[in-house]
């Protein structure tokens, strides 16, 4: 009878402690939301610095081509803070902003942009593709606009606070 009573009591220790573990597992975000990881879809450019801790380097310069504000900001938090800004109507522009880390991944044989030695650029398909490096953020930029426009966009990047 010892032996029952003793597992029954084990049964109800264990199943108590997992129902603690639960309950921190799902209300710990709640309270605290920068445990979750993401990958979350922001519709306010305000909201990017809460989620990744850093302001979004922004151009000052965006063409009417691409529209008048982006159709999409993804924030991710792991393994670095990262947001992911997408405009598109006629021609589109990616722009994605990493804290830490390496290099984002980018086609090999590019050139430095004028000005810009820490940057690599290359041209595939009508596409231009800059990787570059502004203060402790890496910055990788896609779109279907001409050179001369990337140059501009990329010499007019600020952090949103300043584009205010």
């Amino acid at each position: 009878m010892d032996r029952l009573r003793d597992i029954a009591s084990f049964v109800v220790i264990t199943a108590v402690v997992f129902g603690i573990l639960r309950l921190l597992h799902l209300g710990i975000p709640v309270f605290y939301p920068r445990v979750l990881a993401g990958p979350f879809n922001l519709d306010r450019m305000e909201l990017v610095k809460q989620y990744t801790g850093f302001s979004p380097r922004l151009p000052f310069y965006r063409p009417e081509q691409l529209g008048v504000r982006p159709v999409d900001i993804t924030v991710s938090r792991r393994p670095h803070p990262k947001v992911v800004i997408l405009w598109r109507a006629k021609h589109f522009l990616y722009l994605a902003e990493q804290q830490g880390g390496g290099s984002p991944p980018h086609p090999g044989g590019g050139e430095a942009l004028p000005g810009r030695p820490d940057s690599s650029w290359t041209q595939e398909a009508g596409n231009q593709h800059v990787v570059m490096k502004q203060g402790d953020l890496w910055i990788e930029l896609r779109t279907d606009l001409s050179a001369s426009d990337v140059q501009r966009i990329v010499d007019t990047l600020r952090p949103y606070e300043e584009l205010l």
